[in-house]
């Protein structure tokens, strides 16, 4: 008599980033909280690291990775406001992460 062996195979799920489901209320909020900070910035403009954009935002939101991943869903509406967004990160050895917005 010949025993069959099943096989297992382990399958590895996808690496994708899922955006998470946000209320389009914080959405709004944060829109609106980024076109106030930048009517009381000098020359309409405001560049800084989650962190920073956490303290002068009140969503709520502690993580500063989590309030990246809230920002990617209102960066559209926040676009559609007139306010260019922008990531990117600085060239020195740190390579610190940070976000800037635009009014115009």
């Amino acid at each position: 008599m010949s025993k069959t062996s099943k096989t297992t195979r382990t399958v590895r799920k996808s690496s994708t980033i899922t955006r998470p489901n946000v209320d389009r209320t914080i959405v709004q909020s944060i829109k609106e909280q980024v076109i106030s900070l930048l009517d009381t910035a000098k020359n309409g403009q405001w560049v800084g690291t989650m962190t920073d954009l956490s303290g002068k935002i009140r969503t709520g939101i502690r993580s500063p990775s989590y309030l990246r991943r809230v920002l990617n869903v209102a960066v559209p509406s926040i676009r559609n406001a007139g306010v260019s967004v922008k990531f990117g990160r600085t060239t020195d050895h740190s390579r610190t992460r940070y976000v800037r917005f635009i009014q115009g």
